[in-house]
């Protein structure tokens, strides 16, 4: 029997050594199990000894089988200091750090808990988190806010150029358009959906729901993909799809121009959320279907996943 303990603890270290001369990135991924090995090797080692009585007092023929018996010890002790060796010299791992939640978007955030709408951190497809307004209050929340407009004291100025709209302007409390290549980020990451929420100075709502959305990158002008509609605000976006976005330096600056502000431009008139607040027809910020062009008191694009 006592054999047998000494055969199983000589199988146990080998392999735990086995698992120590692994590189770093190995053995801290079997280091557990390698140690549970070398633990279990000294237990069987403590039940060897039991087998060996003390042999003080011993003369005659038992005097042979006392020096082995000795001997055996030794090699128990010496295997108890080798194993205690190789559990000090045991290559440590490095504390795994919980890694930060990347939300890519507010329907992210929201999964995590957060349900109050507000400034959360997104990442975009960037390595870098960009500041994000989520709307977690409608239709279920998860939105993330890619433009406001609102009867605050001081209107923000729409009406700027191509860098500005490209990176973005304004408040995300307040008045503010997220930048066309946060947009451009936002959108393709996957199979998204727009929604439009609109207010008169009468304080009626509207709201239209596009099932597609998504818009190109810089070199492709940011041009604009939208459809699938649904809501109660009429469908305004169905004649800009497909449309590049123009400033007033860049694009169809004429219109950009008349329009007051950065839209995605051509022949038609059905939209302009980007216009200047409170004036009329070209600039006033309207949606034809339901108010004509009579200018809203109050904008928000946001989108989410579909």
């Amino acid at each position: 029997m006592k054999n047998l303990y000494i055969v199983g603890v000589i199988l146990l270290l080998r392999t735990a050594l086995i698992h120590a001369s692994e590189d770093e990135k190995t053995v801290c991924g079997k280091k557990e199990k390698a140690l549970a090995l070398l633990e279990t090797a000294e237990g069987l080692l403590s039940k060897a000894k039991l087998f060996y009585p003390t042999c003080k007092g011993a003369s005659g023929s038992n005097e042979s089988d006392c020096g082995e018996k000795e001997r055996s010890l030794a090699y128990i002790e010496i295997s108890r200091n080798l194993i205690s060796e190789v559990k000090v010299h045991f290559p440590s791992c490095p504390k795994t750090e919980a890694k930060e939640h990347k939300a890519k978007d507010c329907f992210d955030i929201l999964a995590t808990g957060q349900s109050t709408s507000g400034v959360y951190k997104g990442w975009l497809r960037d390595p870098q988190p960009v500041d994000v307004f989520c709307d977690m209050d409608s239709e279920g929340g998860g939105w993330t806010v890619i433009q406001r407009r609102n009867n605050f004291s001081e209107p923000l100025n729409f009406n700027r150029g191509w860098e500005a709209y490209k990176t973005g302007f304004g408040r995300l409390t307040g008045e503010f358009w997220l930048g066309n290549d946060n947009i451009y980020a936002l959108t393709n990451q996957g199979e998204y959906e727009v929604r439009f929420d609109l207010a008169d100075d009468k304080g009626e709502h509207r709201y239209a729901i596009y099932n597609s959305f998504r818009i190109d990158d810089e070199d492709s002008s940011y041009t604009l993909h939208i459809g699938n509609y649904s809501g109660d605000a009429g469908d305004s976006m169905k004649f800009y799809n497909g449309a590049k976005f123009s400033t007033k330096d860049r694009g169809d600056t004429t219109k950009a121009q008349q329009g007051g502000g950065g839209w995605w431009w051509n022949n038609s008139r059905y939209c302009n959320l980007n216009g200047i607040y409170k004036t009329k027809y070209p600039t006033s910020i309207h949606w034809f279907p339901w108010r004509k062009f009579d200018g809203l008191t109050r904008v928000e694009i946001k989108v989410r996943p579909r």
